[in-house]
């Protein structure tokens, strides 16, 4: 048997495709199928396996579309005898060649779902299903564009807060280049291109930036934010300037940007020692906050209700251990109205800000800066979801934010104040962007990733999308007392409403109370029918959801 053969090129072409739709079955007046079998030997390209004068095997292939560089497979059938030969393999890899030789973007086709062979093969070549239908029949896509064609993407660490990004660049078909020193990453695995470099080494990561001409560069790491800043700046790529980055991921200096936005900001001072640290602890009104000036998360930060100076020296130490500059903060603790603050993960792009992703977060008495149940949609008044909106709005217009997908926290004071507690500008941790598709329907990951590279296709299919509303909560599960951790309780009560969960933490492992975000033991995925099922449960979910702990 001969390999696959571009059959348009023998002399016998049109005899050999009509005896071959007759011996399939194929019922059309004789005429008609003459006709169309000369229409497509003109237009497309017929690939197959003939053996005695006669087709067992082929595929139509259309590749000739020049304006979208989209080709199109279908037709594909071997005679029944000739089955198990990896036949259609061999002529779909021959088809695909064909397409990339001609500098193709994509090859699609469509086949049912009950064509279990066929669906097998078609995905071992890196066939996707797509949202396309025709008739009953699925649509599948394999993306072929050429490297040398795709958007450049950089991604700055190849972690799990990374992982997202990656995912949905590849998901995007971008060209996915990502730097982090950990080659066993799966970051590091699935990138297009991989460099085990620091990804903090601004001038090693620009160096490759260069090299590899990106289109757009992002990280979800905070401390890699002013890197990405610098090198978009630097390249003129779409992004931020490093003093707008830098405005932010600093306490203090986030503090001094609310000044000059003209908003609430609490008295607060930084320090760079104990001592100093005492001397304006001494000076306060109390509670007080102390916390690291750069950080991930809520690590080090601690409310002291009274002047302590060895807990004060403590928390010092404490917190200058955990900060990336060695300096410390101070602030007057502002009060929690019943300990319920709004966060979001808000997206900008150009002077536009989008507010899918607003919720509730519930806390603590004892740890009122650690969220631990996140409640989709936001607990909030319209009226008070625009007060925030604005507050934020502003802040961030000031500090000249031009793009990026930034998590924030916020509430209302006593006085009626909007109070900013801070903007990271990365995605919130604890599955925000995957809790807020879910509630939505709105991929933030997809947008941000997208319009990093300059593609807006996403950006502008949502001024029209029409938003779901779910009824979505996620609940952090935390110790309560030190110990060993034996089990995690979920009453049968509340259980028909859990989507997933996540356990961190295994059997026997000896647990500390809860105090920051890296302390969790679980996380529980929940969706409810209605607004008061949701919050009947959420106003007491420490009744339904648990650790069982021994001391």
């Amino acid at each position: 048997m001969n390999g696959v053969l571009r059959i348009n090129d023998l002399d016998n072409a049109e005899r050999l495709l009509f005896d071959y739709n007759i011996e399939i079955g194929r019922d059309l007046p004789e005429a008609e199928l003459k006709e169309g079998i000369r229409k497509f030997l003109s237009n497309g390209e017929v690939l197959g396996f003939v053996e005695n004068d006669h087709i067992i095997a082929m595929l139509n292939l259309y590749c000739n579309h020049l304006d979208t560089r989209k080709a199109y497979i279908c037709n594909v059938y071997v005679l029944e005898e000739y089955r198990r030969k990896r036949l259609a393999e061999r002529m779909m890899r021959r088809a695909i060649e064909i397409c990339k030789e001609r500098a193709f973007k994509s090859v699609s086709l469509h086949v049912s779902e009950r064509n279990v062979p066929a669906v097998s093969l078609y995905t071992k070549l890196g066939f996707e299903y797509t949202d396309g239908y025709r008739n009953e029949d699925r649509e599948m896509e394999l993306d072929i564009t050429p490297d040398r064609l795709k958007k450049r993407l950089m991604v700055l660490g190849a972690g799990g807060a990374q992982l997202i990004l990656i995912k949905e660049s590849k998901a995007l078909g971008y060209y996915t280049i990502v730097c982090d020193m950990r080659p066993e990453m799966e970051g590091s695995k699935i990138a297009d291109k991989y460099y085990q470099i620091d990804y903090m080494d601004l001038e090693g990561v620009y160096a490759i930036a260069v090299e590899e001409k990106i289109d757009g560069i992002i990280s979800n790491s905070e401390p890699a934010m002013v890197n990405v800043a610098y090198i978009s700046q630097k390249l003129n790529l779409i992004g931020n300037s490093v003093e707008s980055i830098e405005s932010l991921v600093s306490k203090y200096s986030f503090r001094e940007l609310q000044k000059r936005a003209g908003v609430f900001a609490p008295n607060h001072y930084v320090v760079d020692s104990s001592d100093e640290l005492i001397e304006k602890a001494h000076i306060m009104k109390y509670p007080v906050i102390i916390k690291p000036t750069e950080s991930t998360g809520t690590q080090g930060t601690t409310k002291l209700d009274k002047f302590d100076e060895k807990e004060i020296i403590k928390t010092y130490d404490i917190c200058k251990n955990l900060s990336r500059n060695n300096l410390v903060s101070i602030e007057e603790y502002v009060p929690i109205h019943n300990l319920v603050v709004s966060e979001s993960d808000v997206v900008v792009i150009g002077n536009e800000f989008i507010w899918d992703g607003m919720m509730s977060t519930r806390r603590s008495e004892k740890t009122p800066m650690l969220p631990e149940t996140y409640i989709f949609p936001v607990v909030l008044s319209n009226e008070q979801k625009k007060k925030i909106q604005t507050t934020i709005e502003n802040i961030m217009k000031t500090a000249g934010i031009k793009h990026g997908e930034y998590n924030v926290e916020a509430y209302l004071t006593d006085e009626d104040e909007v109070f900013v507690i801070e903007i990271n500008p990365r995605q919130g941790g604890n599955f925000i962007p995957e809790l807020i598709k879910q509630h939505s329907g709105i991929n933030l990951s997809k947008l941000i990733v997208s319009t990093a590279v300059g593609d807006e296709t996403y950006y502008n299919e949502l001024k029209t999308y029409q938003r779901d509303n779910n009824y979505v909560t996620l609940h952090v599960v935390y110790a309560r007392q030190a110990g060993i951790f034996e089990e995690l309780f979920i009453s049968s009560e509340i259980q028909p409403y859990v989507k997933w969960k996540e356990q961190k933490i295994e059997k026997g492992v000896e647990v500390a109370i809860g105090t920051s975000v890296f302390d969790g033991i679980a996380c529980i995925d929940l969706q409810f029918d209605s607004y008061e099922m949701q919050h009947y449960f959420t106003d007491r979910i420490e009744e339904y959801i648990y650790p069982i702990i021994r001391n």
